[in-house]
């Protein structure tokens, strides 16, 4: 009689793959003593530089044994090609998932899932999906696809989707155990997927940190928002599912798939230059087939600027890539790991190298910059104030809430807590406890919403005492405590929050020395003229722009330019932008423009959200943000500055003044010039120094007594500036700056300020604008030190300038600590005060003529407080001139006068056309000119 003999476990299997192959062959005469293996798997013994050599011999002494053929790297593949051999509407294997069976809602039997024809490879089959309402998915059961415990798996599959407006797809994992039980913490997801009709490759990685994991099973879903909206975004209005839409998935694949990590040899992967990262690739590998990695690192822009091969061999190992670029910044490290051209394993990291830092004692007025820690688990927080500290921040919002179990019973997380204030403290950096929605055992157990945290602090409200415990011992080192973090205590209690503030302090005040409340304010609201300025921390939305912030703090009564000494200040969030509509380079400008305008505009504290992710690795460490190494920089550039004028570049150029108690400088950027835009200015007889957005310095030198330099719509410091120069340049101004189009003798006056110690004696002689006659043209003068000198300045120009912005251009020569010759440009504006113009024109077919002709539309409003007789005109090259009459235009009345010009698409293709109005009883002219693009007539 043949007696069955059982088959081992897989995880049997696996220990013995494992001795194999991290041993030898010769691991197979070791004793198995049956001992589970842990929970993190070892790595190989051997540790090699990505560039070694291979020793054929070793490679013999590793080769797999013969019995571990087997371990290929596919595992299982659904091409969906079933009804090639026998006709089917469902793939071999596969079930509809529907509610009445799994009590998964959502999933009702409507709707279709079958085979179609129009696969996404040369085969001719794939799993087609059709909407009737409802979600629809498919899955595979227990047994189908088996697996080792501890090893790692990739799904991979081909996915397709047309006319979903809601509705997406997705692929969904998870493990079973031995009798047949979802793994808790196994499952994992694909991202939702809308591909417009087209063909994507998805993959989900599906780790193999669990014991007793001994199959693998997956869900093809096409899911309504019900079914993936979560959180306050489904509650705070209606989900819309789509009636109709399709999806398609073809070519799913189950991988084995090595083990690997990427990481570097600092745990917040932030490094302080000269220093730079030691990349390390750690692999291992149950599969007898060999991998290869492409490692590729990339600057902020995408740039390739270091690729390495990396063979690690059969089994893996432990492979250390040195890092090579030397310059500030951030940086995107990928790897990808394959075999025979195929990528199976992707991993990424990101890195921030800064420029080596000098921290200056801060000025007690200084602008104050922050970070929100908005979600810290308490195992993180001592990993978080290092991260912080590198920053160089003045302040930290840390959330008190973790798990409100830990927090009442004073254990893991207060100690960590308790630790991580001190280490602040150590640090000079300010830490602001943030008392963020309740927990909702805490809330169900008070009787009210879980973000009204003002009900806890109310009297009459029974804390528990753990949690009186922690207020009393916090509440000794952190004076600062706000209140929520989205805003919504502003509208809970219009008219009332003040109060209810003033009762929560005074409450609290019976627990810790002088606590100070404050709670977030969105900025699309207006301000409560109850609170005081220390009580509110306005967030501005990320649609703001940026150059509309100062706006916003004038109105809410923050002088323009940072006001005087004593003025109010405010407290600001900066809301960042959606990353997946902006690019990274967008969103540092985005950054790096709200703090200038918010500095210039006088703001007290500016406050971020962490600028960190996390890597999704098993070993989960910090990775920064862009932004990390840009608030670094910020920080550095304006903490102990403030705005103080601002230096004409040219056009479409900033370039503003931040004065500072030790040291000045300049920021310019291009707000709205051509790219490519170079400045040509004299900032000094001296080198000056670029400094960009991660404190790399290019030296700039001066050729023939003019600096040049490229100016980005990326913000950079300019530093070594002689600083008296460019106040100087920033003083000029020509006024009135209001110019009326008349002929005649206009009478203005030129502003120079003298920032130097001594008395600046020179001339001045004005160069332009060209056509315009001076009288006189060159003018001496005498300016005591730290005054001011206005020197005439007397012109006419003709009947025919056009209106619009002007640059009055002199040249400067004076001696003060030393000789200069400098030119200056002033802006000023030729116009009809009074008078609004706006010409539009159009092209019109002519029905007598059958001609196109150009259609001009003069639009025009009198501002002004008296009647106005004016005349519209249209001077055309080659044609008379056209006029219409306006007699008696009220004070703010409009009129419109059209001309039509016979067959002008033709005869005017090209050309320049004059347009404007001028006073028929008066001197006052304005001309514009209008250019018509050749565009043909018949």
């Amino acid at each position: 009689m043949t007696r069955a003999i059982p088959l081992p476990h897989p995880s049997a299997i696996f220990a013995l793959v494992s001795a194999v192959l991290l041993s030898g062959p010769r691991a197979l005469a070791q004793p198995i003593d049956g001992t589970p293996p842990t929970h993190e798997r070892p790595l190989p013994e051997f540790v090699t530089p990505a560039d070694r050599t291979v020793d054929p011999a070793a490679e013999i002494e590793r080769a797999p044994h013969p019995g571990l053929a087997a371990l290929r790297r596919l595992v299982r593949q659904f091409d969906f090609e079933d009804p090639e051999a026998f006709p089917t509407d469902m793939p071999r294997g596969f079930y509809r998932v529907l509610t009445v069976d799994s009590g998964q809602p959502g999933f009702p039997p409507f709707g279709k899932a079958e085979l179609t024809e129009g696969g996404s490879t040369p085969g001719k089959w794939c799993l087609m999906y059709e909407l009737d309402g409802g979600s629809i998915a498919t899955a595979i059961p227990a047994g189908t696809v088996p697996v080792f415990s501890h090893a790692d798996y990739a799904l991979l599959a081909k996915v397709r989707t047309k006319d979903l407006a809601n509705a997406a797809a997705r692929v969904a994992v998870h493990l079973l155990d031995r009798e047949g039980h979802r793994i808790p913490y196994s499952e994992r997801t694909s991202p939702l997927i809308r591909t417009g009709g087209t063909w994507q490759s998805v993959s989900v990685d599906v780790p193999g940190d669990f014991d007793g994991a001994s199959d693998l099973v997956f869900e093809l879903q096409l899911l309504q928002p019900q079914q993936f909206v979560s959180g306050p975004e489904a509650t705070d209005r209606p989900l819309v599912s789509d009636i109709s839409g399709r999806a398609w998935f073809d070519d799913v694949e189950v991988w084995r798939i090595p083990r690997v990590e990427l990481s570097t040899n600092r745990p917040g992967n932030v490094f302080t230059l000269p220093e730079r990262p030691m990349i390390e690739v750690a692999l291992n590998d149950l599969a007898t087939e060999p991998v290869v990695g492409d490692l590729v690192i990339r600057d902020l822009d995408g740039q390739e600027v270091q690729r390495e091969r990396l063979e690690p061999g059969r089994g893996g190992g432990v492979l250390r890539v040195p890092f090579k670029p030397d310059r500030a910044g951030w940086y995107a490290i990928d790897l990808d790991v394959g075999e025979g051209g195929r990528v199976i394993v992707t991993r990424s990291l990101e890195v921030a190298l800064l420029p080596p830092t000098n921290r200056h004692r801060r000025s007690p007025d200084a602008l104050r910059f922050g970070i929100d820690l908005v979600r810290a688990p308490s195992e993180r927080l001592g990993s978080l104030v290092a991260l912080a500290d590198g920053l160089g921040i003045d302040s930290a919002m840390i959330p008190l809430w973790d798990n409100i179990n830990d927090v009442l019973s004073r254990g893991d997380r207060w100690s960590r807590l308790r630790a991580a204030i001190d280490d602040l403290l150590d640090r000079r950096i300010e830490p602001v406890m943030v008392l963020d929605e309740m927990p909702s055992d805490l809330a169900r157990g008070m009787g009210t919403d879980s973000s009204d945290v003002l009900a806890l602090l109310q009297p009459g409200r029974g804390l528990a005492p753990s949690l009186q415990e922690t207020l009393i011992d916090l509440g000794q080192h952190v004076p600062r405590w706000q209140l929520g973090r989205d805003g919504r205590l502003a509208s809970m209690f219009p008219g009332d929050l003040r109060a209810r503030l003033g009762t929560a302090e005074r409450h609290l005040a019976e627990l810790m020395p002088g606590p100070h409340l404050a709670v977030p304010w969105p900025g699309e609201y207006a301000l409560d003229p109850a609170l005081d300025r220390d009580q509110i921390l306005v967030t501005v939305p990320f649609e703001v722009p940026p150059s509309s912030i100062g706006e916003y703090l004038q109105a809410w009564g923050t002088p323009v330019d940072g006001g005087s000494i004593g003025a109010p200040r405010f407290d600001l969030r900066l809301q960042a932008p959606p990353p997946d509509t902006y690019s990274t380079r967008d969103r540092i400008e985005d950054l790096m423009l709200r703090t200038l305008h918010a500095w210039r505009a006088g703001a007290r504290s500016l406050t971020i959200d962490a600028p960190w992710t996390w890597s999704g690795s098993r070993a989960i460490a910090a990775m920064p943000k862009p932004e990390y190494a840009v608030w670094q920089q910020l920080a550095s550039w304006l903490r102990d500055r403030r705005f103080g004028g601002e230096v004409r570049l040219g056009d479409g150029l900033r370039c503003w003044i931040a004065e500072g108690s030790q040291q000045s400088a300049l920021v310019a950027w291009n707000e709205s010039g051509p790219p490519g835009t170079v400045a040509r200015i004299m900032l000094g007889a001296e080198p000056i120094v670029l400094v960009d957005a991660f404190g790399n310095r290019t030296l700039v030198e001066p050729k023939d007594g003019v600096h040049e330099f490229a100016v980005t719509s990326t913000p950079v410091l300019i530093d070594d500036v002689d600083m008296p120069l460019a106040r100087f340049r920033a003083g000029f101004a020509v006024v009135p700056e209001i110019i009326p189009s008349m002929h005649q003798e206009h009478h203005h006056e030129m502003v120079f300020r003298n920032p130097w110690p001594v008395v600046m004696s020179g001339s001045v002689r004005i160069l332009g604008p060209e056509g315009w006659d001076f009288n006189p043209r060159v003018v001496n003068f005498n300016a005591p030190a730290g005054g001011e000198v206005r020197l005439p300045l007397v012109f006419s120009f003709s009947r025919n300038e056009l209106a619009g912005t002007k640059l009055v251009q002199v040249e400067a020569h004076f001696a003060a600590t030393r000789e200069y010759t400098v030119t200056l440009e002033a802006p000023v504006e030729v116009g009809f005060d009074g008078v609004d113009l706006e010409v539009t024109w159009r092209l019109a077919r002519n029905l007598t003529t059958g001609k196109t002709d150009v259609v001009l539309t003069h639009a025009i409003t009198n501002r002004t407080d008296q009647y106005l007789s004016l005349e519209a005109f249209v001077i055309a090259p080659d044609l008379q001139q056209f006029r219409k009459a306006i007699p008696d235009l009220a004070p703010g009345q409009s009129a419109q006068k059209i001309f039509q010009i016979a067959d002008g698409a033709a005869k005017l293709a090209g050309k320049t056309v004059r347009v404007g109005v001028f006073q028929s009883d008066g001197p006052v002219r304005l001309t514009q000119e209008l250019e018509i693009p050749a565009l043909g007539g018949e």
